[in-house]
């Protein structure tokens, strides 16, 4: 790898970083500025559709969901951002989530994955600057009096 690879890899390790800090900070400010409220799967919608043009129709399943916010008002939604392939949620199952106040239909369920994702490209861009030391040019390629047949 030429010497300008360890500048692309160093690169793209230090975005990584900022990435998973800024996806980190993100999930703090709701988990700090969100309200936490346990919410019940009222139905799960099954629709079907197709994942891109050649294939055909597939059953998507979208979960309903019902959970009281802190203005005792009932909110009833339809998590279309949440929607799987296979038949995850349950009707009567329990959810945590957290909700904006401002906005009780914005929500994220909380799940052990929470901060999993932004901790893991945190720890893959540190990885990718401490292999840095031990990526070496690839001379032989670069060798032009070789190249010339000299």
């Amino acid at each position: 790898m030429p010497y300008h690879g360890k500048i692309i890899i160093g690169s793209l390790g230090v975005i990584v970083i900022i990435a998973g800090l800024w996806l980190g900070y993100v999930r703090a400010d709701r988990a700090n500025n969100w309200v936490k409220a346990e919410a019940t799967i009222t139905h799960v919608e099954v629709i079907m559709r197709s994942p891109g043009k050649q294939e055909p129709d597939a059953p998507n399943y979208i979960p309903w969901i019902e959970y009281q916010s802190n203005s005792n008002k009932k909110i009833h939604l339809r998590m279309e951002k949440y929607y799987y392939t296979i038949p995850y949620y349950r009707k009567g199952m329990k959810l945590s989530i957290l909700y904006d106040p401002k906005k009780p239909e914005d929500i994220y369920i909380l799940t052990k994955e929470f901060w999993q994702f932004s901790v893991g490209m945190v720890l893959f861009g540190i990885f990718m600057l401490i292999i840095l030391p031990w990526i070496r040019p690839d001379t032989e390629s670069y060798d032009t009096d070789r190249m010339a047949g000299e």
